[in-house]
């Protein structure tokens, strides 16, 4: 699988801005944690908490609709 990661850079989240033309699917992604996940991770702040995700190849949520 595909193992992604936030840029950081001088402490804080590198971002830009693109048109809504370019995107063209969504995907889906799922957090890399250990055995147990943080109690104090919340859907607000998860993001904040952890940097690290897996995108995943088996699940493709535009062929359901296809079908």
């Amino acid at each position: 699988m595909h193992r992604l990661k936030c840029s950081v850079e001088g402490g804080g989240r590198v971002a830009s801005t693109i048109p809504v033309s370019s995107i063209q699917r969504s995907v889906h992604l799922f957090l890399e944690f250990g055995r147990v996940v943080p109690e104090d991770w919340t859907s607000d702040n998860v993001l904040e908490k952890r940097g690290t995700f897996y995108l995943n190849p088996f699940a493709d949520r535009n062929v359901y609709f296809i079908l």
